[in-house]
């Protein structure tokens, strides 16, 4: 199970989870519906997961098995990459009816790249997850990691990532596609890191879950964009001026909107201080682990 179990060291149930997940990945057909999505998916828990290993592994073991799932992501990305363009083209017509010109849509749309079937782009990508995911269970099996007192593991970790999360949110404040971008990646590993020790703490990891999904939802809404614009300012087919003029100016409006939500929405994950809620969290483990 993704979860940490009570007679878990944090250390090596971390480290279980990461093993757990990477079987999956070992196991996972061509043939199964959502594979990209769900390799992707597997990719930034695992990065998100060993992050939380970091003391205990050091460094340089932490940074090169991170790279390794870092890479693999990217690779697998193409494909998801070029659907998102169109699909946000196709939220500025809905999300401005009285004002997106069909002529505006039509041509960015155009000058995007062709959606084309996902196995024909990451063929040889999905040939090498079996035999990447094999060599880092491996790896990750046998990787010593540091000793501690479990409680104080476990505090020290989420600690940091709590904190991550709130200099990121700081950060974003100017609402640039930059800092945004960056706190999206923070709030979507707290996500998955939280995850783990929802059996901790079942209330209050819920409430917490569900609001750094939404705010990774709207976050990610206002990257889509952010890209849209940046892929149709370097097309190689061009938009008419006044076109791009009139797409970007769409894009601006819900880039502004997207941001502003955001930042109303992080004020809600930011009601507890990251040491009142990691020193809650360490609290209940012990209870809870006995």
């Amino acid at each position: 199970m993704t979860v940490l179990e009570k007679w878990d060291d944090f250390e090596d149930g971390v480290r279980r989870v990461i093993l757990e997940q990477l079987d999956d990945m070992d196991r996972a057909s061509v043939d199964d519906a959502g594979l990209v999505h769900a390799l992707r998916l597997s990719c930034k828990k695992i990065r998100a997961w060993l992050r939380l290993l970091r003391d205990a592994l050091g460094d340089e073991a932490f940074k090169s098995e991170n790279r390794i799932f870092r890479d693999l992501s990217r690779r697998l990305s193409v494909q998801r990459d070029a659907d998102v363009l169109h699909e946000s083209v196709e939220s500025l017509r809905d999300a401005f009816p009285g004002e997106a010109h069909a002529g505006d849509i039509s041509a960015a749309r155009s000058a995007l790249p062709d959606v084309t079937p996902e196995n024909g782009n990451i063929a040889s990508v999905l040939a090498d997850v079996a035999v990447i995911a094999a060599d880092a269970r491996q790896r990750i099996a046998e990787l010593p990691l540091e000793r501690r007192d479990r409680k104080a593991a476990l505090k020290q970790a989420y600690r940091k990532s709590c904190r991550r999360e709130k200099k990121a949110r700081r950060a974003a404040r100017d609402l640039t596609a930059d800092n945004l971008h960056e706190w999206r990646k923070q709030v979507k590993a707290l996500y998955y890191q939280i995850q783990l020790v929802r059996d901790v703490w079942p209330k209050r990891i819920r409430r917490l879950g569900a609001r750094l999904k939404t705010l990774a939802k709207t976050l990610g809404h206002h990257h889509d964009l952010a890209v849209l614009e940046e892929q149709l300012l370097a097309s190689h087919m061009p938009l008419p001026p006044q076109r791009l003029q009139s797409i970007r100016k769409l894009i601006h409006h819900r880039l502004e909107a997207e941001g502003n939500k955001a930042v109303r929405q992080g004020r809600k994950v930011s009601r507890a201080s990251c040491g009142n809620f990691t020193k809650g969290l360490a609290r209940r483990w012990k209870t809870w682990a006995g």
